[in-house]
């Protein structure tokens, strides 16, 4: 009798730690948003770029996910008269994606995106021209590359806070998104 008081009890405090504890895929359902700031790998065409970006989130139970963002890119630039110039580009981004969980892991998988920009700005001087801002989102068009998958490590997860960290430009970035 003692021996099934055992198993009994054991069995429960097992059920209890581990059937208590929601998985990370079934914490990830629902909406989240969050704002980050991004320090970018520059090249001849920008110097010390940086973005912010606010992003709105959707996992489904589908495994489906829907992306909506906002973000502001900032850096330099050479002119074609060998000046330095600051820039600004403004836009929106949305994507679609499928998304599956392994261990810790979210991945992410594009399927489908569009990016516009809504203002460019030079020195602060607005260029309000739709075909400048057409060919620059033509420009920065793959920055949704379909098939592209981004990878996510959950930190912590509860009914309230996502912390998860991702590697941008070989640089690991810790993220905080709150649930809406």
């Amino acid at each position: 009798m003692k021996k099934i008081a055992v198993v009994v009890l054991s069995t429960a405090a097992f059920i209890a730690l581990t059937g208590c504890s929601k998985s990370l895929e079934s914490q990830l359902i629902g909406k989240w948003n969050y704002s980050t700031d991004l320090n970018l790998a520059g090249d001849e065409n920008a110097k010390n770029p940086k973005m912010h970006i606010e992003c709105n989130d959707e996992f489904f139970p589908n495994k489906s996910v829907t992306h909506d963002c906002k973000f502001t890119v900032n850096a330099e630039t050479k002119t074609p008269d060998g000046q330095m110039a600051k820039f600004e580009i403004a836009g929106t981004a949305k994507a679609t994606g499928e998304w599956s969980v392994t261990k810790d892991s979210v991945y992410d998988k594009t399927v489908d995106g569009k990016f516009e920009v809504e203002s460019f700005s030079v020195n602060g001087q607005k260029i309000d021209d739709a075909n400048t801002l057409a060919e620059i989102t033509q420009g920065m068009s793959n920055i949704f590359m379909k098939g592209e998958t981004t990878v996510s490590k959950s930190v912590s997860i509860d009914k309230d806070k996502w912390i998860f960290e991702e590697e941008i430009e070989k640089n690991k970035v810790t993220i905080t998104a709150n649930r809406r």
